[in-house]
Protein backbone atom coordinates (compact mmCIF):
# COMPACT_ATOMS: atom_id res chain seq x y z
CA UNK A 1 0.00 0.00 0.00
CA UNK A 2 1.35 3.37 -1.03
CA UNK A 3 0.30 6.49 0.94
CA UNK A 4 1.30 9.97 -0.18
CA UNK A 5 1.28 12.91 2.22
CA UNK A 6 -0.27 16.23 1.11
CA UNK A 7 -0.65 19.62 2.81
CA UNK A 8 -3.83 21.15 1.31
CA UNK A 9 -4.49 24.01 3.70
CA UNK A 10 -2.69 25.31 6.76
CA UNK A 11 0.87 24.57 7.79
CA UNK A 12 1.80 22.15 10.58
CA UNK A 13 4.72 21.81 12.93
CA UNK A 14 7.32 19.27 11.91
CA UNK A 15 7.02 17.65 15.35
CA UNK A 16 3.25 17.06 14.99
CA UNK A 17 3.68 15.52 11.56
CA UNK A 18 6.57 13.30 12.62
CA UNK A 19 4.49 12.08 15.55
CA UNK A 20 1.59 11.31 13.22
CA UNK A 21 3.88 9.59 10.74
CA UNK A 22 5.28 7.37 13.51
CA UNK A 23 1.74 6.35 14.54
CA UNK A 24 0.76 5.68 10.94
CA UNK A 25 3.75 3.41 10.31
CA UNK A 26 3.55 1.65 13.68
CA UNK A 27 -0.18 0.89 13.85
CA UNK A 28 -1.11 0.50 10.18
CA UNK A 29 2.10 -1.42 9.55
CA UNK A 30 0.91 -4.11 11.95
CA UNK A 31 -2.05 -5.07 9.75
CA UNK A 32 -0.68 -4.15 6.32
CA UNK A 33 1.97 -6.52 5.00
CA UNK A 34 3.44 -3.94 2.60
CA UNK A 35 3.29 -0.27 3.62
CA UNK A 36 5.07 2.48 1.71
CA UNK A 37 4.58 5.99 3.09
CA UNK A 38 5.93 9.17 1.54
CA UNK A 39 8.12 11.16 3.89
CA UNK A 40 6.86 14.55 5.04
CA UNK A 41 7.04 17.08 2.15
CA UNK A 42 8.78 19.92 3.97
CA UNK A 43 8.33 22.30 1.03
CA UNK A 44 4.58 21.83 1.37
CA UNK A 45 4.32 22.48 5.12
CA UNK A 46 6.31 25.71 5.26
CA UNK A 47 4.23 28.80 5.92
CA UNK A 48 3.15 30.97 3.05
CA UNK A 49 5.32 34.10 3.14
CA UNK A 50 2.35 36.47 2.80
CA UNK A 51 -0.40 34.50 4.56
CA UNK A 52 1.08 32.64 7.52
CA UNK A 53 -2.13 30.66 8.10
CA UNK A 54 -1.50 28.83 4.80
CA UNK A 55 1.01 26.19 3.79
CA UNK A 56 3.02 27.07 0.69
CA UNK A 57 1.45 28.77 -2.36
CA UNK A 58 -2.03 28.12 -3.76
CA UNK A 59 -0.82 27.32 -7.27
CA UNK A 60 1.78 24.89 -5.92
CA UNK A 61 -0.88 23.03 -3.96
CA UNK A 62 -3.15 22.72 -7.01
CA UNK A 63 -0.30 21.33 -9.11
CA UNK A 64 0.82 18.95 -6.38
CA UNK A 65 -2.69 17.60 -5.88
CA UNK A 66 -3.20 17.05 -9.62
CA UNK A 67 0.16 15.30 -9.87
CA UNK A 68 -0.57 13.00 -6.91
CA UNK A 69 -3.89 11.94 -8.47
CA UNK A 70 -2.61 11.52 -12.01
CA UNK A 71 0.73 9.76 -11.47
CA UNK A 72 -1.04 6.59 -10.30
CA UNK A 73 1.59 5.72 -7.72
CA UNK A 74 -0.41 6.20 -4.51
CA UNK A 75 -3.37 4.20 -3.23
CA UNK A 76 -4.27 6.91 -0.74
CA UNK A 77 -3.46 10.59 -0.16
CA UNK A 78 -3.43 11.45 3.54
CA UNK A 79 -3.71 15.16 4.23
CA UNK A 80 -1.52 16.70 6.91
CA UNK A 81 -4.21 18.96 8.40
CA UNK A 82 -7.18 21.15 7.56
CA UNK A 83 -7.64 24.70 8.77
CA UNK A 84 -8.29 26.99 5.84
CA UNK A 85 -6.91 27.05 2.34
CA UNK A 86 -8.56 24.45 0.08
CA UNK A 87 -11.14 26.89 -1.30
CA UNK A 88 -8.32 29.16 -2.47
CA UNK A 89 -7.00 26.65 -5.05
CA UNK A 90 -9.67 24.08 -6.03
CA UNK A 91 -10.78 26.30 -8.92
CA UNK A 92 -7.23 26.05 -10.32
CA UNK A 93 -7.60 22.28 -10.89
CA UNK A 94 -8.94 20.83 -14.16
CA UNK A 95 -11.45 18.33 -12.76
CA UNK A 96 -12.67 16.99 -16.09
CA UNK A 97 -10.34 13.98 -16.44
CA UNK A 98 -9.10 13.17 -12.94
CA UNK A 99 -11.53 10.42 -11.97
CA UNK A 100 -12.33 8.61 -15.20
CA UNK A 101 -11.45 5.16 -13.84
CA UNK A 102 -11.30 3.50 -10.43
CA UNK A 103 -7.51 3.55 -10.08
CA UNK A 104 -7.23 7.02 -8.55
CA UNK A 105 -6.02 7.45 -4.95
CA UNK A 106 -8.59 8.15 -2.22
CA UNK A 107 -8.02 11.36 -0.28
CA UNK A 108 -8.29 11.21 3.54
CA UNK A 109 -9.20 14.19 5.71
CA UNK A 110 -11.92 16.32 7.31
CA UNK A 111 -12.48 19.98 8.31
CA UNK A 112 -11.98 22.23 5.27
CA UNK A 113 -11.16 19.16 3.17
CA UNK A 114 -14.95 19.27 2.78
CA UNK A 115 -14.48 21.65 -0.16
CA UNK A 116 -12.01 19.31 -1.84
CA UNK A 117 -14.25 16.30 -1.20
CA UNK A 118 -17.21 18.09 -2.74
CA UNK A 119 -15.20 18.73 -5.90
CA UNK A 120 -14.03 15.10 -5.96
CA UNK A 121 -17.55 13.68 -5.57
CA UNK A 122 -18.94 16.05 -8.21
CA UNK A 123 -16.23 14.77 -10.58
CA UNK A 124 -17.20 11.14 -10.07
CA UNK A 125 -14.71 10.20 -7.36
CA UNK A 126 -14.96 9.20 -3.72
CA UNK A 127 -13.04 10.29 -0.62
CA UNK A 128 -12.55 9.14 2.98
CA UNK A 129 -13.74 11.36 5.80
CA UNK A 130 -11.22 10.48 8.51
CA UNK A 131 -8.25 11.52 10.68
CA UNK A 132 -5.34 13.45 9.20
CA UNK A 133 -1.65 13.11 9.90
CA UNK A 134 -1.34 15.81 12.56
CA UNK A 135 -4.53 14.71 14.34
CA UNK A 136 -3.62 11.02 14.69
CA UNK A 137 -2.02 11.54 18.11
CA UNK A 138 -5.26 13.12 19.37
CA UNK A 139 -7.57 10.61 17.67
CA UNK A 140 -9.04 7.86 19.85
CA UNK A 141 -7.98 4.28 19.17
CA UNK A 142 -11.48 3.28 17.99
CA UNK A 143 -11.40 5.87 15.20
CA UNK A 144 -7.80 5.05 14.28
CA UNK A 145 -8.56 1.34 14.06
CA UNK A 146 -11.60 2.07 11.90
CA UNK A 147 -9.37 4.01 9.51
CA UNK A 148 -6.77 1.21 9.43
CA UNK A 149 -9.48 -1.32 8.52
CA UNK A 150 -10.69 0.90 5.68
CA UNK A 151 -7.19 1.39 4.31
CA UNK A 152 -5.93 -2.18 4.71
CA UNK A 153 -9.11 -4.16 4.03
CA UNK A 154 -11.69 -1.77 2.58
CA UNK A 155 -14.01 -2.40 5.54
CA UNK A 156 -16.20 0.62 6.22
CA UNK A 157 -17.28 0.99 9.87
CA UNK A 158 -20.96 1.10 10.69
CA UNK A 159 -22.38 4.58 11.19
CA UNK A 160 -23.24 5.27 14.83
CA UNK A 161 -25.56 7.78 16.41
CA UNK A 162 -29.09 8.46 17.58
CA UNK A 163 -31.86 7.65 15.12
CA UNK A 164 -34.03 10.76 14.72
CA UNK A 165 -36.32 9.50 11.95
CA UNK A 166 -36.76 5.74 11.67
CA UNK A 167 -36.81 4.10 8.27
CA UNK A 168 -34.59 2.81 5.49
CA UNK A 169 -32.88 5.30 3.20
CA UNK A 170 -30.48 5.00 0.29
CA UNK A 171 -28.28 7.62 -1.31
CA UNK A 172 -24.77 8.94 -1.73
CA UNK A 173 -23.25 10.40 1.45
CA UNK A 174 -22.46 14.08 0.92
CA UNK A 175 -21.49 16.77 3.36
CA UNK A 176 -18.69 17.21 5.85
CA UNK A 177 -17.84 20.24 7.94
CA UNK A 178 -20.96 22.33 8.54
CA UNK A 179 -19.23 25.74 8.35
CA UNK A 180 -17.44 24.78 5.12
CA UNK A 181 -20.69 23.61 3.54
CA UNK A 182 -22.21 27.03 4.22
CA UNK A 183 -19.21 28.65 2.53
CA UNK A 184 -19.69 26.44 -0.55
CA UNK A 185 -23.25 27.66 -1.16
CA UNK A 186 -23.49 29.52 -4.45
CA UNK A 187 -20.08 28.32 -5.67
CA UNK A 188 -19.39 25.79 -8.46
CA UNK A 189 -18.41 23.32 -5.72
CA UNK A 190 -21.68 23.36 -3.79
CA UNK A 191 -22.71 19.71 -3.27
CA UNK A 192 -25.64 18.17 -5.08
CA UNK A 193 -28.14 17.84 -2.25
CA UNK A 194 -31.01 16.17 -4.11
CA UNK A 195 -31.53 12.48 -3.37
CA UNK A 196 -28.41 12.24 -1.23
CA UNK A 197 -27.84 11.64 2.48
CA UNK A 198 -26.32 14.59 4.31
CA UNK A 199 -23.77 14.03 7.06
CA UNK A 200 -22.24 16.81 9.13
CA UNK A 201 -19.26 17.32 11.41
CA UNK A 202 -18.16 20.29 13.47
CA UNK A 203 -16.81 20.81 16.96
CA UNK A 204 -16.53 23.48 19.63
CA UNK A 205 -19.27 25.57 18.05
CA UNK A 206 -21.81 27.26 20.38
CA UNK A 207 -25.46 26.41 19.81
CA UNK A 208 -26.33 29.78 18.28
CA UNK A 209 -23.68 29.33 15.56
CA UNK A 210 -24.97 25.87 14.72
CA UNK A 211 -28.50 27.31 14.59
CA UNK A 212 -27.30 30.09 12.29
CA UNK A 213 -25.56 27.70 9.90
CA UNK A 214 -28.50 25.28 9.75
CA UNK A 215 -30.80 28.25 9.10
CA UNK A 216 -28.45 29.43 6.35
CA UNK A 217 -28.63 26.01 4.64
CA UNK A 218 -32.42 25.95 4.97
CA UNK A 219 -32.92 29.47 3.57
CA UNK A 220 -30.56 28.63 0.68
CA UNK A 221 -32.87 25.77 -0.24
Amino acid sequence: MKISIFAPSSSSSKEDLEQGLAILKSELGQICSVLDVDEIPLDMIEQNEKFTYLASEDHEKSLTFKSLVENGEADFIMCTRGGYGVMRWIHMVDWSNLFLDDAYPRVIGFSDLTALFSAIVMSGGTAIHGPMLNTLAKTDSLSRNALWQVLAHGKLPALKGEVLTKGVYEGTLVGGNLACLCHLLGTPFEPNWKGNILFLEDCNEPLYKLDRMFTHLMLAG
